[in-house]
Parts: structure tokens; C-alpha cells; sequence
């Protein structure tokens, strides 16, 4: 209560009341404009410390906090972009083993900002059609039929050699600290040791693990094995595991399970450089992603399907139906056209009609019609380098992908987009040598190769993956938002929401990554949902013909960092142990 004490020579009682609002106005007033200035500022919900951050000069997104600081310090120590993501790969995969490691392989799209150029760099693991032809054609006599050569070292070491400014032993070192020193083994990881126990004791991962038998949470995870395999090859650079004993050891697992492999597989394994990202414009930005046999094809078609319409004046789609029916028929025609992104090196790839306007055109047609077609084919491309009608999507929903992908920016504006996978958690099977695991990431040449050239310009073939580290540009040409995303063949989808939820509904990036999910499928007129859609989405969509799976979990992870009002904004996906930190 507020008394306003006055005499007859005191100023008039209305006039003290006048000031009093005035005053109260002001500071009120004051105070909103503080807070608009200021929301950039806003703390994160207490369970979400640690998974959000705010910084001036450079950003890190992981999926462990342990593996964002030390890309943090590695920027801190004069390292830019691309050191602090190689830095922050070998991390992941000494604190994520069940989703990545140097066992498996990915897929890099960066941005110089100095030479205003972007690169990608496919080391996604591959397999020799001269060893494995009539291998997997019995591949039910073999356990690691499935092991592709792996090419993370290859590739995070290329990556650093070629855009680094730090030593390959200085990116190298904090890895090889916490594989010695260990860290607590948390939820997720405990969940899928227990999962998969069977399979890890098979080969001797469990014991480096579960020493005592059990996954218990909290005890501290230490990998001697890791710490020296990693040590040789910060020592002996990436001819340790291609051309010396690591490699060695692995074809002499995969001998032993029935496989021709010889270290000639290894020793001729290439990371491919010469790509460049998949590129188009979406409304003022430009957006970078990963070219076949990768999945940014996708991430593109549908943006350019979407351009045309204000979503932010239609609504959200969870509350929206016209929203939904728009982002959900977008989506089914990208995936659709998944069936295209096979590798260059075996087939023809019609990339430059895939990811043009005109197409995005020809496709809306489907994205419009009600009600909805129950199948969505990949689009006729007659006549284009020899295409036939391409097959329909065959991808089922419940396919799952263990990955994981990071993202860096750095004071000078380089930025990198980096998804490193096993495929399966412990590569499926569990195959463990010198300390880290295999991957289940190879082709299977049983099946028949679709529009193959003529002659392969390659004996090894990659196969089709969703991984599809995005960066995107903004009109001055700097880097606007670094995106990626782990989750299997819901990575497109999972990646094109946060991309819409930012740029055009502005939202804050973790705001963003805890939006309710839309996973629509091409196959069927099914659309995975997440809780959280008005009641009158579901009503008008299944009077279009949907029929609506909701999923209680994660649909997919998302790691992000954004530029907003001169400063970066990093969220890790809460699902998991993720960490954004930057200064």
C-alpha cells in the first residue's frame, strides 16, 4: 500500500498521483524494452542448463557436454571451426560409442567464410565390389557382413590437414585424456549396453564397460584401449588405421568371420573431397546440404516445395491444418525422391532437376491434393541422363539409425555441419577392435544396383544414407544456422521442421528442437506424430485421408546453433546427455 502524506504547501495530491504513474509508467516501459532486448538472454528451463547457450564470438553443439567444452577450449585456443568439430567428432566417440566412433564413418558440409566457399566431405564408411560381390550373396554365413571401411579417421584428419590451424596432436589430445581418464557412464548410454549385452560380450566390448557385470550408472568409464589407438594416430596420422596395425587387426576379425577382406581394401579406401554441397535458395537464405548418395537432396526439394507459402501467416502446424497438410505433403514428395539419391560413382544421379524450382513445381501437385494419395512415388524424370521411372520408396518407418551429429561455428564465421554414424547402436553386432566398435554402414551387393552407369568410376560403392549436416547462409552471405540431426530415416524430416520453426516463425533454437515432430511418409498416407497437435489438426487431417502413429519418445535429436541479433544461440537436444557451450 502506498500513502501519499501532504500539507497545504505541499504540491496537489493529483498532481503527486500524475508522477507517481508517470514514474511507474517509465520504469514499466523501461523494463519491457529491457526484456525484448534482453529475451536473447532468457535462462533455459532447469532442465534444459547445459543443452542452450548464448555467445558472442563461437558456438558448439554436441551430443555430450563433455565433447562441446573441448571444442569450446580447442576454439578458445586459437582452433577454428573445423579443428573444434574434428576435436569434438573424437570426443563423441569416446563418449557416444553406441552411436558413432572412428569405427564408422559420415559426412562434413563447411563454410570458409574468409574465401566465401563451402566443401563437403563424404567419408561415409564403403565396400569393394571385388571383395564382397559373393560374399553377400551368402551373407547369412557371415556376422560383419555388413562392416564397410570405416571413415572417420580418414576423413576428420583430411578435414583438419586441409582447413585447420592447430597441430593433429593438439585436436587429438583431449580425446586421448578423456579415454584415459574416463567419464560417468550416464542413462542412454547404461540402456543400451544393457540392450545390447549379448552381442558386446561376443567380441570384448562389455568388459570395458560393464567391468563389474552390469551397467551401472554413474561409475566411471574408462578406455585404455581407445586412449592408445587414438594416441597412435594423433602420433602416425591416419596411415595407422589404413596402412598399419589397427587396420590390420580389423581384416583379421573380418577373416576370421568368413570375409576376403585384405588390407588392399584399406589401403585403397579414399575419402571423397571433391564434392561440393547441394545448394538453393529458400526464400532470403541460402541453404548448404549434402549430395548424394547423403540425404541434403531431400532437406532441398522440400524447402523449395514449401518457398512459396508465408507459414508463419498460415499458422503452426500443430495448429494449423492447413499448415500441417502443407509441411506433411511436402515432406512425403521429398522422401519420395530419396529413391534417386544413390551413389554418383554407380549411377546416374539427376541432382541439378532434383533440386530445381521447376521440380518443386511439378511436385506441389501431390502436395496439395485431397484428399491424399495413399502413396507418393519418386517423380518422373523420363529421358533425363537414361532415367526410367524411378522405384517407389521402400524405406519402412520403423528403420532406425544410432548417429550423432555436432555443430560449430567460429569467431571468424567458418562453420561446419558434421554427422558421424555406426548405423546401428555397437554397429549391430557388437564387433569391437582396439577399443572401438564397427560399423554396420556397408552396402549389400546382393541387390541389384538402380540406372547404373556404364562402368562404375569406382570399385567401391557407398550406399544411400540420411545423415544431412546443413549449413545455411544469409543474405550477406554468413552463416545464419548450422544444423544436424541423428534419427535414421526421420533425419530429413526432423531437420526441415527446426529449419521452418527458426527462419520462419522465428523461434529460439531449443524452442525449436521441443516442438511436437511431423514424420510423414511416401509409402503410405501414415504420418508420425508427436503429442502436442490441436485436436482440429487431427480432425481435418484425417478427413484428407491420414492416418495418424503417435509417437510417445524422440522422433529425432537435432543439434543447432543460430545467429540472432549478433549472437549465437547453441541447443543440444535434451533427449540424449547433449551440451551447447561457446564464449
Amino acid at each position: 500500500m502506498i500513502r501519499i502524506i501532504y500539507s497545504k504547501r505541499s504540491v496537489p495530491l493529483r498532481l503527486y498521483t500524475v508522477l507517481f504513474f508517470l514514474l511507474l509508467c517509465i520504469g514499466g516501459c523501461g523494463t519491457k524494452k529491457a526484456a525484448r532486448e534482453g529475451d536473447i538472454h532468457v535462462s533455459s528451463l532447469p532442465y534444459d542448463v547445459g543443452q542452450r547457450a548464448v555467445a558472442k564470438s563461437a558456438m558448439v553443439s554436441s551430443a555430450h557436454r563433455l565433447s562441446s567444452e573441448i571444442g569450446k577450449k580447442i576454439l578458445e585456443n586459437g582452433g577454428n571451426a573445423v579443428d573444434a568439430a574434428v576435436a569434438t567428432a573424437f570426443a563423441v566417440s569416446v563418449v557416444e560409442p553406441e552411436m558413432s566412433g572412428i569405427g564408422g564413418g559420415g559426412g562434413m558440409t563447411i563454410w570458409m567464410n574468409g574465401s566465401k566457399e563451402a566443401y563437403y566431405i563424404d567419408h561415409y564408411p564403403a565396400k569393394r565390389a571385388s571383395t564382397y560381390s559373393a560374399v553377400d550373396g551368402h551373407k547369412e554365413n557371415h556376422v560383419l557382413w555388413e562392416v564397410g571401411i570405416p571413415g572417420t579417421v580418414a576423413g576428420l584428419l583430411h578435414a583438419q590437414e586441409k582447413f585447420g590451424k592447430l597441430s593433429r596432436k593438439e585436436v587429438l589430445e583431449p580425446s586421448i585424456r578423456l579415454a584415459r581418464e574416463g567419464f560417468p557412464l550416464y542413462p542412454k548410454l547404461a540402456h543400451y549396453l544393457m540392450t545390447m549385452k549379448d552381442a558386446l560380450q561376443r567380441y570384448g566390448g562389455w568388459s570395458v564397460f560393464c567391468p563389474k557385470g552390469e551397467a551401472y550408472i554413474g561409475e566411471i568409464v574408462k578406455q585404455e584401449a581407445l586412449a592408445n589407438t587414438l594416441q597412435k594416430i594423433a602420433d602416425e596420422g591416419s596411415s595407422a588405421f589404413y596402412n598399419g596395425s589397427i587396420g590390420e587387426n580389423i581384416v583379421k576379425m573380418l577373416n576370421e568371420d568368413g570375409i576376403p577382406i585384405t588390407m588392399s581394401d584399406f589401403q585403397n579406401y579414399k575419402v571423397w573431397t571433391h564434392k561440393i554441397p547441394l545448394t538453393t535458395n529458400y526464400k532470403k537464405w541460402k541453404v548448404l546440404s549434402a549430395p548424394p548418395p547423403q540425404g541434403g537432396l531431400e532437406i532441398i526439394e522440400v524447402l523449395n516445395i514449401l518457398e512459396p507459402y508465408n507459414l508463419k501467416e498460415i499458422g503452426l502446424p500443430t495448429q494449423s491444418p492447413r499448415a500441417f497438410q502443407l509441411i506433411a505433403g511436402a515432406m512425403r514428395a521429398g522422401i519420395s525422391d530419396r529413391a534417386y539419391s544413390i551413389d554418383p560413382n554407380w549411377s546416374h544421379v539427376p541432382s541439378d532437376v532434383l533440386i530445381s524450382k521447376a521440380y518443386a513445381i511439378e511436385r506441389t501437385k501431390d502436395v496439395s491434393a485431397v484428399p491424399v494419395p495413399r502413396v507418393i512415388s519418386p517423380g518422373k524424370i523420363d529421358g533425363y541422363f537414361g532415367f526410367g521411372t524411378a522405384e517407389r520408396d521402400k524405406n519402412a518407418i520403423d528403420e532406425k539409425g544410432e548417429t550423432t551429429s555436432l555443430s560449430v561455428v567460429d569467431a571468424e564465421g567458418n562453420a561446419v555441419a558434421l554427422t558421424q554414424t555406426l548405423s546401428t547402436e555397437f554397429g549391430k553386432q557388437g564387433g569391437w577392435v582396439d577399443g572401438f566398435f564397427l560399423n554396420n554402414s556397408g552396402p549389400d551387393f546382393s541387390q541389384s544396383i538402380r540406372h547404373p552407369l556404364p562402368t562404375p568410376s569406382s570399385d567401391y560403392l557407398t550406399r544411400y544414407s540420411p545423415i544431412a549436416p546443413t549449413i545455411i547462409l544469409d543474405e550477406n552471405n554468413t552463416v545464419k544456422l548450422v544444423i544436424g540431426s541423428p534419427g535414421g530415416t526421420r533425419i530429413s524430416t526432423r531437420i526441415i521442421e527446426n529449419i521452418i520453426y527458426m527462419l520462419d516463425y522465428g523461434m529460439d533454437p531449443m524452442v525449436a528442437a521441443r516442438m511436437p515432430s511431423i514424420h510423414a511418409l511416401s509409402s503410405s498416407n501414415g504420418v508420425h506424430t508427436q503429442m502436442g497437435f490441436d485436436g482440429k489438426v487431427y480432425e481435418e487431417g484425417r478427413k484428407n485421408g491420414y492416418y495418424f502413429h503417435v509417437n510417445y519418445g524422440a522422433i529425432a535429436r537435432i543439434y543447432s546453433i543460430l545467429r540472432k541479433d549478433g549472437y549465437w544461440i547453441g541447443a543440444a537436444d535434451q533427449v540424449h546427455q547433449g551440451g551447447a557451450a561457446g564464449y
